[in-house]
């Protein structure tokens, strides 16, 4: 019996590889009507695509922060400096998209003052937010940024598909269990393995990994906890 419960536990502990407690991309994007959702219909789950014109990019905060607001994705309050679009839809009304990504800079994001933004959010709570945003110009995607609880609720830009790769590692606590994954991203006929956490090129346009972790455990003990959520964008160089 002693020498079937060692064997349970080593095989127990070698399902687990440690996640390595590296730095991720950090991504993410807001959108706002600057007279406030108020005036816009809907508010926790949202699908609106706008063609602004007059857009103008400044890395200056504008008077309408958005991260932090009603709708957002990806860090709460990103730590590396948001780029900020702004412009008016058919309309009138004002609006202010907040896009951050490392090394992202305002000069040259968009290559013409008329941009369409499709914005899709759905509040997470005790749930995984799922949301993306997706800026085009006159010469195509410029970015894109998405979040959601796994692969399949990501809503890509037409250019890009990806797929689950390999497992990173696997972990467990009292609440459950959970892995990071990588991904296969495939762009233009090429396929190649997004490393997690990395990023890979595919001509003037950059596909960023900022995490995959899906909950690996059927149930779980504590009933706010869960372990499901994937990050990437893409951003045009």
């Amino acid at each position: 019996m002693r020498r079937l419960l060692l064997l349970a536990l080593v095989a127990l502990s070698a399902c687990d590889t440690p996640c390595p407690r590296t730095a991720l991309p950090e991504l993410a994007a807001c959108l706002s009507p600057d007279a406030g959702w108020g005036n816009v219909e809907g508010d926790d789950t949202t699908d609106l695509q706008l063609a602004l014109t007059g857009v103008t990019t400044t890395d200056v905060a504008p008077a309408t922060d958005c991260f932090g607001d009603q709708q957002w994705i990806g860090a709460f309050q990103p730590s590396n400096p948001p780029v900020w679009l702004q412009g008016l839809d058919a309309e009138g009304a004002a609006w202010t998209v907040g896009l951050a990504a490392p090394e992202l800079e305002a000069v040259g994001l968009v290559s013409s003052t008329d941009v369409e933004i499709t914005w899709s959010f759905q509040f997470g709570g005790f749930s995984p937010t799922v949301g993306a945003i997706e800026v085009r110009d006159d010469g195509g995607l410029a970015a894109w940024i998405g979040e959601a609880g796994e692969l399949r609720q990501l809503a890509l830009p037409a250019e890009l598909t990806l797929e689950e790769g390999g497992r990173v590692c696997h972990q467990s606590e009292s609440c459950g269990s959970w892995e990071w994954l990588t991904l296969e991203a495939t762009w233009g006929g090429r396929t190649d393995t997004l490393e997690h956490g990395s990023s890979i090129t595919f001509g003037e346009h950059e596909v960023l990994h900022g995490g995959y972790q899906r909950q690996t455990s059927a149930s779980t003990n504590c009933a706010d906890w869960f372990a499901a959520n994937i990050q990437a964008a893409v951003i045009r160089r």
